[in-house]
């Protein structure tokens, strides 16, 4: 689903260097799908860490442009052309770290089937529903970025999703660094679901945090 070879056709728009304590510079690429054009941001953040974020074009400047799904059946190939990026940074820098943020889902009534309405009552699918996302991403993470070469660091209650590259030197004061940047900047509270010294010494095992 998620394959790399087959993704649309993306195109660099170039970098922009930021002077400020959050992001250090952004670079900016562009595809055309079946039905619209994504801009795709990638965020070099200041404690080390690369972001991710898509969007329809019509929606860059808005406030919701990282909250709408599309159906145009062509999720897929949009997500892997977006982890197409992300496989050619990390081919160029070894020891890259990624992390993104999966936009919890609104519940629009207007728009959801009376079936689908009836199992909002029921907690686990609400909480799917909300989290669709993130559960799509986890996929697509566990099989493209292999435990070998990153621990995957999850946060399911906010919805991060952090790549730590096993190449990282110290990666316990890694980790803590970027759990106080997304307390500092992003106000967010990041609980990982186990501590990084547990993996540390399970370095080069194929396993996955969270």
């Amino acid at each position: 689903m998620f394959e790399t070879e087959s993704c649309y056709s993306t195109q660099f728009l170039g970098k922009k260097k930021r002077f400020d304590k959050n992001i250090s510079y952004l670079s900016e690429y562009r595809f055309k799908s079946k039905c619209r054009k994504y801009i795709v941001r990638v965020e070099h953040l200041s404690v080390g860490l690369v972001a991710i974020k898509y969007c329809d074009s019509k929606d860059l400047n808005s406030k919701n442009a990282y909250k709408k799904i599309f159906n145009d059946n062509d999720g897929g190939k949009v997500i892997a052309s977006c982890i197409k990026i992300m496989h050619d940074l990390w081919k160029t820098d070894n020891g890259i770290n990624f992390g993104f943020y999966a936009v919890p889902r609104d519940i629009d009534l207007d728009s959801i089937s009376p079936k689908r309405k009836k199992s909002l009552n029921d907690i686990n699918y609400l909480e799917r529903y909300i989290r669709t996302r993130f559960h799509i991403y986890e996929h697509a993470m566990i099989n493209l970025f292999p435990p070998s070469s990153f621990w995957h660091i999850q946060d399911y209650k906010n919805c991060i999703y952090i790549l730590l590259n096993k190449n990282t030197k110290s990666p316990t004061i890694k980790l803590k660094k970027i759990v106080d940047f997304l307390l500092e900047f992003h106000d967010i509270i990041f609980e990982p679901t186990i501590e990084i010294e547990n993996a540390t010494k399970k370095r080069g095992d194929e396993m996955r945090i969270g």
